[in-house]
C-alpha cells in the first residue's frame, strides 16, 4: 500500500483528486488524505498523518519539505495547460480586460508562451515567499489590472478587497503526472531502502570494521564493529562514533594522508586497542580520477591468523584429513591395549612422538589416532612419505617457494607442507630416509618453529607437531653417522613400539574377520565363516608383511572362495601361493624365499644381540629400548635364566 498527503490551496482540488485516483491504475493500493493550507501557514508543519509521500504545489511544497525533511515531496508545477485554463476561465467568468499573474515563479515560466498568444494584457508577477502579497496585489491593481491569477495567498488577499481573482488551477493531465512521479518515488525509496539496509546488516554482521571517511577524515560510514573498536579505550562512550577518525585513530594519520596524495592503497598497518593488535587498510574512493572519499577497513590479526589455518585446511582437505581414531585399532592383546593408553596419553600433549614398527604393523594409524584425538584434531593432518620424494624436491616440498624462485617454478609460488600443517599435524613417515643433508634443515625448523621459503627473505611461523615413523633403528643409525644425533633426541620425546602381527598372535584372526566382511562388501559375495582350523592357519603363518599382507590374503581369499568347498584349502593357497610350494623347474629362475627360508624369530634375534652386548644394559641401548621393556619381552620369549640372567649360549 501507498500513502500519498496532499497539501492543497483550494476545496476543488479535493474532488480533481478523489475522481482522479478512482480511476488510476496501480500495482498497489492507494491511500490518500488531503489538507488544505496556504504556505504561509505551513511554518512549523507537522506530519498529519503517516504518509510515504507528500504532493504539493509552489511554495508550499518548498515548506513541506523544509519542515519535513524525513519524507520525500512531489512538487506539482504549473504548466502553460494551466495558465491557458485559467485565462479563459477568467474571461468567461469576469469578462476580463486586464491580467495580473501573482506567484511562484513556476508560474511566470508557465505563462510566458500565453502571454505573447493572448488578445488582452497580461502582467506576471513572481515573489519570494517572505514577499509583502498585499503590497504586490495593490501594484497589480494599480497597474490597470481588473483581475488577479495567483496562488491562494494572492487570491485570499483579492477577495477581501472583493477584486476578481482567480486560484491557479492544477491542470488533470499535470495532477496525474504527480501521482505517478509519487507512485514511483516511493517505490524507488522503498528498494533504495532494501538494498541500504541489506547493505547495512552485511556490513554489520562483518568479522572486520568498516570505515567511510571524506578526505578531511570525517566519518560518514561505520559499522558496528569498527564502532565497538574505537569506543573501547573511551571512558564516556557515544552511542555513535562521530569526528574525524584521524582522531580516533592517531595511528593511521601518516598513511592516511599518503593514501590521499598518492591515490594509492595501503595495507596491514598496525594499530592497538583494548590489548589487541589490528591490521588495516586504507583505500582511496575515485571519482573522476580524483579523491572523494577514504575507505578503511582494519581486522583483529588474530581472526586473521584464525581464517589463515581455515584457509589452509580447505586447501590441503584432499588426502589431509585423519580418517581413523583409536576406536578403529582392532585387538584383543594386552600389550597392544597398554599401547593405545600411552598413545592416548600422548594425545594430550603437542610433544613430538617417534613410532617405531615393521612395515605393515600400522604406525601411521596410530599417527592419525593421536591426532585425531588431540586439541588439534580440527586443524590439518598432512602425512608424507620421505622415501617417496626426491632429494633435489624435499626443500621445496617441505617448505615451499616464493614467485619466480626458479625455472618452471609456479608463478604465483607454493606453500610448503610445513605451512598446510599449521596449527596440526606434521607424519613423516619413513624418516629414516631423509637425506643427512636435509636433516640439519629440518632439525632447525622444529627448534625455530618457523620457515623461510626457497628465493624469500621472509620468516614464516609455523606451530606444527611432528609425529614420525620408522622400520629401522634410529639409534644404530646414528653411531654409523647416518642420522643426525641431535635430529634423533628432537623427534625421540615420546616413544611408541609397534608389535609386529606374529607378537600378537590373538589380533589376527578378528582383523582378518574385517577384512573379510569389507571385502564381502565390495565384492558383493556372501561372507565366510572361520572355522578353528582356519584360524588356527592365520596364528601359525609368521606374517613378515604384518597387517597389510594379512589384507591382501583376505581379499585373495574373497576373490577365490565360492562359497562351496574347503574354506581351510583355499585359504591355504591364499597363504602360499602355488610359486611358494611347488619345486622349480630345470632351468628356471630360482622363486622367492620359502616360510622355511625365513628369517631368525624375534627370540633367535634378541638372543643374538643379548649375546653379543654381553649385558642386559648393552643390548637395551643397542635396540634403542628401556631396560625394562628388555626384560619384559625376554620373559615373554623365554629368554630368563636363573636369578633372572640370560641363558648361556
Amino acid at each position: 500500500m501507498i500513502r500519498i498527503m496532499f497539501i492543497i490551496p483550494y476545496e476543488e482540488m479535493e474532488r480533481e483528486i478523489a475522481q482522479l485516483l478512482a480511476e488510476f491504475s496501480c500495482e498497489e493500493t492507494i491511500e490518500y488524505r488531503c489538507a488544505l493550507h496556504t504556505y504561509q501557514d505551513l511554518g512549523g508543519y507537522r506530519q498529519e498523518w503517516p504518509c510515504d509521500v507528500i504532493i504539493a504545489r509552489g511554495y508550499s511544497a518548498d515548506a513541506v519539505m523544509r519542515e519535513v525533511p524525513t519524507i520525500p515531496v512531489v512538487k506539482i508545477t504549473f504548466t502553460s495547460a494551466d495558465a491557458l485554463h485559467a485565462i479563459q476561465a477568467c474571461r468567461e467568468k469576469f469578462h476580463s480586460r486586464r491580467i495580473a499573474i501573482i506567484g511562484h515563479p513556476s508560474l511566470a515560466i508557465a505563462s510566458e508562451t500565453i502571454h505573447e498568444i493572448c488578445d488582452i494584457p497580461i502582467e506576471i508577477y513572481t515573489h519570494a515567499p517572505e514577499a509583502d502579497i498585499p503590497a504586490i496585489v495593490h501594484t497589480a491593481l494599480d497597474s490597470g489590472n481588473d483581475t488577479i491569477i495567483g496562488g491562494g495567498a494572492a487570491c485570499l488577499y483579492a477577495e477581501s478587497l472583493h477584486v476578481n481573482n482567480f486560484n491557479s488551477l492544477t491542470d488533470r493531465e499535470t495532477l496525474y503526472r504527480a501521482v505517478v512521479d509519487a507512485v514511483q518515488r516511493v517505490q524507488l525509496h522503498r528498494q533504495e531502502e532494501i538494498r541500504l539496509r541489506t547493505l547495512r546488516t552485511i556490513m554489520d554482521v562483518s568479522g572486520e570494521g568498516l570505515m567511510l571517511t571524506d578526505c578531511e577524515g570525517r566519518i560518514s560510514v561505520c559499522n558496528k564493529y569498527a564502532e565497538l573498536i574505537l569506543r573501547a579505550e573511551q571512558k564516556s562512550a557515544p552511542e555513535k562514533v562521530r569526528g574525524s577518525c584521524l582522531q580516533l585513530l592517531p595511528e593511521l594519520q601518516e598513511s592516511f594522508f599518503h593514501v590521499r596524495k598518492t591515490q594509492h592503497s595501503v595495507e596491514n598497518e598496525i594499530f592497538r586497542r583494548a590489548g589487541k593488535i589490528y591490521a588495516a587498510n586504507i583505500v582511496p574512493v575515485l571519482i573522476g580520477g580524483q579523491v572523494d572519499s577514504i575507505y578503511i577497513n582494519f581486522r583483529d590479526i588474530s581472526s586473521i591468523q584464525e581464517t589463515e589455518n581455515q584457509i589452509r585446511k580447505k586447501l590441503s582437505a584432499r588426502g589431509m584429513v585423519t580418517r581413523y581414531q583409536f576406536e578403529d585399532i582392532i585387538h584383543q592383546n594386552a600389550r597392544m591395549e597398554d599401547l593405545i593408553q600411552n598413545a592416548r596419553s600422548f594425545a594430550r600433549v603437542d610433544s613430538n612422538v617417534l613410532i617405531y614398527g615393521e612395515t605393515g604393523t600400522g604406525k601411521e594409524l596410530f599417527a592419525q589416532s593421536i591426532h585425531a584425538a588431540s586439541r588439534r584434531s580440527n586443524r590439518p593432518f598432512i602425512a608424507v612419505n620421505c622415501a617417496a620424494i626426491p632429494e633435489h624436491l624435499l626443500e621445496s616440498e617441505m617448505f615451499g617457494y616464493s614467485r619466480g624462485a626458479f625455472t618452471g617454478s609456479a608463478k604465483e609460488g607454493k606453500q610448503g607442507l610445513f605451512e598446510l600443517a599449521h596449527g596440526g599435524t606434521l607424519f613423516l613417515d619413513e624418516i629414516s630416509e631423509l637425506p643427512y643433508s636435509f636433516q640439519g634443515k629440518l632439525l632447525r625448523v622444529l627448534q625455530e618453529r618457523e620457515i623461510r621459503r626457497i628465493g624469500d627473505d621472509r620468516v614464516i611461523p609455523v606451530d606444527v607437531r611432528i609425529i614420525a615413523a620408522t622400520n629401522r633403528n634410529l639409534e644404530e643409525m646414528v653411531s654409523q653417522s647416518h642420522f643426525r644425533r641431535d635430529l634423533f633426541y628432537r623427534l625421540n620425546v615420546l616413544c611408541l613400539f609397534v608389535p609386529p602381527l606374529r607378537q600378537r598372535p590373538e589380533d589376527i584372526a578378528p582383523i582378518f574377520q574385517f577384512f573379510l566382511r569389507s571385502y564381502s562388501l565390495e565384492f558383493d559375495k556372501p561372507l565366510p565363516s572361520l572355522s578353528t582350523r582356519a584360524q588356527a592357519m592365520l596364528r601359525e603363518y609368521r606374517w613378515l608383511g604384518n597387517i597389510r599382507e594379512l589384507r591382501n590374503v583376505a581379499e585373495r581369499l574373497m576373490v577365490l572362495y565360492s562359497g562351496e568347498g574347503s574354506l581351510e584349502s583355499v585359504l591355504e593357497s591364499s597363504i602360499f601361493p602355488s610359486w611358494k610350494t611347488l619345486p622349480p623347474e630345470s632351468g628356471a629362475a630360482e622363486p622367492p624365499a620359502s616360510p622355511a627360508e625365513e628369517p631368525p624369530s624375534e627370540r633367535d634375534q634378541l638372543l643374538a644381540v643379548l649375546r653379543s652386548a654381553g649385558s642386559r644394559e648393552a643390548a637395551a641401548e643397542q635396540l634403542g629400548i628401556s631396560r625394562s621393556t628388555l626384560w619384559r619381552r625376554m620373559k615373554q620369549l623365554g629368554l630368563m635364566g636363573e636369578h633372572g640372567r640370560e641363558p648361556a649360549p
